[in-house]
């Protein structure tokens, strides 16, 4: 079974911002960043059914179809992926053959044939459904012509072994950064590497922790607080902190920012050392943010080992998601 190839950038743009928020990005706003990643040779973007508050359903995504109403000559330039199967109301987990289909059905409404879906991705997995049992509703939609390929998010090695089996994997979203190593550590990675599937690097920056996003620790765990994870209380991020002021060393010593920095540190490592090729879609609402983001810098061996050493010897304080949610990783 072949899947179709799929033009995916070293860097891609998440789109959660903009809409999971109390207050949307305006139309004009989000325009101009989503087209400034274009510029910077962005080609992969990724998005979220239900990012979004109750009473704007699909509002990431017809937030998507609004900008390629107005620049249908950009669709053809981005593969988008969207994460699906998630009520978007008490965020549980859908994915019983009919939920799957309601899921993709709303998506693609949405979207209303502005761009084409790229990759479709369950946003989490059941643990009481059989990954089998997942993949062929989908792939439904693969035959159909109505979505390029099949992604997975937040799964462990062995389902992503096995969703593979039924019907090939075009990408994996894991998150990934220096809070979030665990991939390299327990297998992950290394089987995604061996499958030829790239991993899409979700919260690069900590949730803007070690890029810089707050002055403070305490201003952090304030705006933080709404995620409930223990990894960004006030207690944990002082400690984590550390992270971030290493960062900046290494960004001041080389006239960058701590962005770039940590952009740089993953890419490093993107099919180095028998990791797959690995994707971070930082976010940004302004296009300030966004040239900053795509603006590529490279580390030097020594830069990498430094930071690098420093990384892998750093204990994180805090899980990176509550016990609720934990249920669901690396199913």
């Amino acid at each position: 079974m072949t899947m179709t190839k799929l033009n995916i950038s070293d860097v891609g743009y998440g789109l959660m911002g903009f809409t999971w928020t109390p207050h949307p990005t305006p139309d004009d706003q989000a325009f101009e960043a989503m087209k400034a990643s274009i510029d910077a040779g962005v080609t992969f973007w990724n998005a979220g059914s239900f990012y979004n508050l109750p009473d704007n359903p699909y509002a990431n995504l017809k937030l998507i179809a609004r900008y390629f109403t107005k620049y249908p000559e950009d669709a053809p330039k981005i593969v988008l992926s969207i994460k699906t199967c998630v009520n978007p109301a008490g965020l549980g987990v859908e994915l019983k053959p009919e939920q799957i289909r309601d899921h993709i059905d709303g998506v693609l409404k949405a979207l209303d044939g502005k761009v084409r879906v790229g990759i479709l991705e369950p946003a989490r997995m059941d643990p009481a459904i059989p990954i089998e049992d997942v993949i062929p509703v989908i792939a439904e939609y693969v035959k159909a012509g109505k979505i390029d390929g099949i992604g997975l998010s937040e799964v462990g090695k062995e389902t992503l072994k096995r969703a593979n089996a039924v019907h090939p994997i075009a990408a994996v979203e894991l998150e990934f950064s220096m809070t979030a190593r665990h991939i390299l550590e327990d297998g992950t990675a290394e089987v995604a590497a061996e499958l030829g599937i790239p991993v899409i690097g979700y919260s690069p920056f900590s949730r803007g922790v070690i890029a810089g996003r707050y002055k403070t620790a305490k201003e952090g765990a304030d705006k933080l607080s709404i995620f409930g994870f223990d990894q960004f209380k006030e207690d944990s991020l002082n400690h984590n902190w550390k992270l971030y002021d290493k960062v900046k060393a290494v960004a001041d010593a080389k006239g960058a920012t701590p962005a770039q920095v940590v952009l740089a540190w993953i890419k490093y490592q993107s099919g180095r050392n028998g990791n797959p090729r690995i994707v971070p879609i930082p976010g940004a609402s302004s296009v300030t943010r966004v040239r900053e983001n795509f603006k590529s810098i490279t580390l030097t061996d020594d830069e990498f080992e430094d930071l690098d050493n420093f990384v892998r010897n750093f204990k994180v304080s805090g899980e990176r998601y509550n016990e609720e949610s934990r249920k669901f990783l690396s199913v």
